[in-house]
């Protein structure tokens, strides 16, 4: 695991929004408008890019959902949203399960992130440009999203040496290991539409043969350690026991979901429960591949999907499917596209080119 430092945006641009008039459909193109060479700071005086209101610059975008839609995903978070996100053509918005758009489709992106530090309530939020971001309601609406204080998540590196565990506090070095202890940071995660702030009982870790502490109090990180092999196994913080031998080659960035991690072995990834026990084979590819530049290694921690409201979604090659927490086959991979599932087991399934609404169950 490594540090993360959970960082916000600024208030900087404030007076910029005012002048873009709130409402930014696209980013300023300085070959397009000369005006707006530095930004949006002169959009006032003719930048169009930033004037043209986003529904009508995507009523033909409107008109197609939710059949001809890029991608449809649901997004779990506290509010308990009644909608998905829905792509078309590199711009995002949200949508009702009627397959009405709500608002506009004028995002560049769209994410989940925590409303405070403690991580206890998230929400969907959107990024437009401009240094917009603006908060999604239940209902689909906008408000505006402020920056709140900045934070540094709190944590522990967990190895496996001499037969017991080792941990490795960030702040602090190497610290006594206990089940109370290792589950008490805060370590906010999010991918691919899911967030955690908490450690699982059951984590992936390496065995290493040393370590040495830092001398300077204030190095980080605070100890170095002789990696054994660059293999994982799980250990269940509870009894400070392995329950599998080191045989993964990574993980899911997540880590247990509803008592399911998705692990790597020789390229390929399968699911395994907190047993140890393998759900399914090594039969997978990863959910969202990062583009490695020559010589880079592949990352530990993988961009999979991970298991939601008892179900995962599964991709082999450009084939997508659905399994249940069990590993067993709900919808074998010969589909498009697949939304996760939400808390009442509804699902966007794409087929010949076109999205339909399935109950699961």
């Amino acid at each position: 695991m490594k540090r993360i430092l959970i960082s916000v945006l600024l208030l900087t641009f404030a007076f910029i929004l005012a002048s873009c008039g709130g409402q930014i459909a696209s980013a300023p193109d300085e070959t397009e408008c000369e005006t707006c060479e530095t930004g949006c700071e002169t959009c006032e005086t003719g930048c169009e890019t930033c004037e043209t209101s986003p529904e009508t610059g995507n009523a033909d975008v409107a008109s197609l959902l939710p059949e001809y839609a890029d991608t449809i995903r649901y997004y779990d978070a506290t509010v308990g949203y009644d909608l998905v996100v829905v792509g078309k053509d590199g711009k995002y918005g949200v949508m009702d399960y009627d397959g009405n758009l709500l608002g506009s489709m004028r995002f560049y992106t769209m994410d989940i992130e925590a409303v405070d530090e403690s991580g206890n309530e998230t929400k969907i939020y959107g990024y437009c440009g401009c240094v917009t971001e603006s908060w999604i309601e239940k209902d689909g609406s906008e408000t505006d999203k402020y920056p709140g204080e900045a934070f540094v998540a709190s944590g522990a590196d967990v190895y496996w040496m001499d037969g017991a565990p080792l941990m490795i506090d960030w702040d602090e070095g190497v610290v006594d290991f206990s089940y109370e202890r290792a589950t008490s940071y805060v370590y906010p995660r999010k991918v691919l539409g899911m967030f955690t702030n908490r450690t699982a009982d059951v984590i992936p870790v390496r065995s290493v043969t040393s370590y040495t502490e830092a001398k300077d109090p204030n190095a980080s990180p605070k100890a170095t350690v002789e990696f054994a092999s660059g293999k994982y196994a799980l250990l269940d913080l509870r009894t400070g026991k392995l329950v599998t031998d080191f045989i993964f080659d990574g993980y899911g960035a997540l880590g247990f979901m509803e008592g399911v991690l998705p692990v790597r072995k020789d390229g390929k990834w399968g699911y395994v429960d907190e047993s140890g026990k393998m759900l399914t084979d090594f039969i997978y590819d990863e959910t969202q591949t990062a583009d490695l530049a020559e010589g880079e290694e592949e990352d530990d921690e993988g961009m999979m999907y991970s298991a939601l409201n008892g179900y995962v979604v599964v991709r082999q090659g450009d084939a997508w499917g659905l399994i249940d927490t069990e590993g067993k086959t709900v919808y074998p991979t010969e589909y498009e596209g697949f939304s996760q599932a939400d808390r009442q087991g509804r699902i966007w399934v794409k087929q010949d080119g076109k999205w339909r609404l399935e109950k699961l169950g």
